[in-house]
């Protein structure tokens, strides 16, 4: 399991990640790797935003804005992608129990320049209807978690160009309907490596 912290320790351009990694070593490694300047795109399940420290936690403390996975029973994907040309996947999870405890299998994947585009896509997939992480408190008396902010859907991105629009963006009506990726939030549109497009106010 010690190539798992390995590979997330060099220096690198851009990090695709899963729902599950709690392991303390990985989840520091991604702060340093933000720290000197790599995109890191973090797209995790619904638990993290109730769980009292979680690694969304973690990451936005430091800087991270982590997006929740929310349209699944559970965001059970493990997969990470590290600068466009390794995949990391299977059944660990990224969790000290893992690491420690469990019966687990993990493969890294190289040289292997379609599957990389692949996972890419199902997590920008992923990272295009999630919303961005926000501590919520304990359930309530009610038993329901307090309400968050929730995006209206208007944001627009363009899978060739990676540019997203506004509904106040003077392109934004006139985009091909097939070249459309829609998002709840801008926050989410820059998580998965889209830019606001430059005549927009």
């Amino acid at each position: 399991m010690t190539r798992t912290n390995r590979s997330s320790n060099p220096a690198s351009r851009q990090r695709k990640l899963p729902p599950f990694y709690q392991c303390t070593p990985i989840a520091k490694a991604l702060v340093e790797a933000h720290q000197r300047g790599v995109q890191v795109l973090a797209v995790l399940d619904k638990s993290h935003e109730t769980d009292k420290y979680s690694a969304a936690t973690f990451l936005h403390n430091a800087g991270i804005q982590p997006l929740i996975d929310d349209k699944h029973a559970i965001a059970h994907s493990k997969v990470m992608v590290i600068d466009r040309a390794t995949i990391i996947t299977g059944s660990f999870n990224f969790t000290k129990a893992a690491e420690e405890k469990n019966a687990e299998n993990l493969l890294v994947i190289t040289d292997a320049p379609e599957l990389v585009k692949a996972y890419e896509a199902t997590i920008r997939l992923h990272a295009g209807h999630a919303h961005p992480y926000q501590r919520q408190a304990a359930l309530g008396s009610s038993g329901t978690a307090p309400a968050r902010e929730s995006g209206n859907g208007e944001v627009h991105g363009n899978k060739k160009s990676k540019i997203y629009h506004l509904p106040a963006c003077p392109g934004y009506a006139g985009m091909n309907p097939a070249s459309v990726v829609t998002f709840a939030h801008e926050a989410a549109a820059e998580q998965a490596g889209y830019r606001k497009a430059k005549n927009c106010p």
